[in-house]
């Protein structure tokens, strides 16, 4: 894909990312489901189950069980994301870190996965048309099987 996409474009992008990451935090469904293009796709491959739902009542639906469900705090931190494309369509790779306040003791790193984008510009404004969650490691130290290499990382 092209790298053409200009500074104010990427900084759009940039933009979603984060928007996307303070709905979670803050636990806002509804501004969770309006990152996403209304025809959006989410589809979260993070663990056993792969989940998916289409368009922004669909993501919101689940995301709000999601959020009902969680008893702790969580923030999620997001590396610098790898942007390419042009001025109406784009793909973006970003690593995150979720971190979790335990009652025990000190925050933990409890989830590292990569969100694996398709972004369209829509009215000027920057979405989520595809958005694949991909968890890389559980919080536990073991590293979990991919779909696309098919391998944990471990030597066998």
């Amino acid at each position: 894909m092209s790298t053409s996409i200009s500074v104010e474009d990427r900084l759009g992008v940039m933009d979603l990312l984060m928007g996307y990451v303070r709905a979670i935090d803050a636990r806002d469904a509804v501004a969770y489901a309006a990152v996403f293009a209304p025809d959006g796709l989410r589809i979260d491959a993070a663990g056993q189950r792969h989940r998916t739902q289409r368009g922004r009542a669909e993501i919101q639906a689940e995301i709000q069980h999601t959020f009902d469900s969680w008893t702790v705090t969580r923030r999620h931190f997001m590396a610098p994301s790898l942007i390419e494309g042009d001025g109406t369509r784009c793909t973006a790779r970003t690593y995150v870190q979720e971190l979790t306040e335990r009652a025990d003791g000190p925050c933990a790193i409890t989830m590292l996965a990569e969100y694996r984008d398709v972004c369209v510009k829509l009215g000027g404004q920057w979405y989520f048309q595809e958005r694949v969650i991909v968890l890389l490691l559980d919080g536990h130290g073991e590293q979990l099987e991919t779909s696309e290499t098919g391998h944990n990382g471990k030597d066998e």
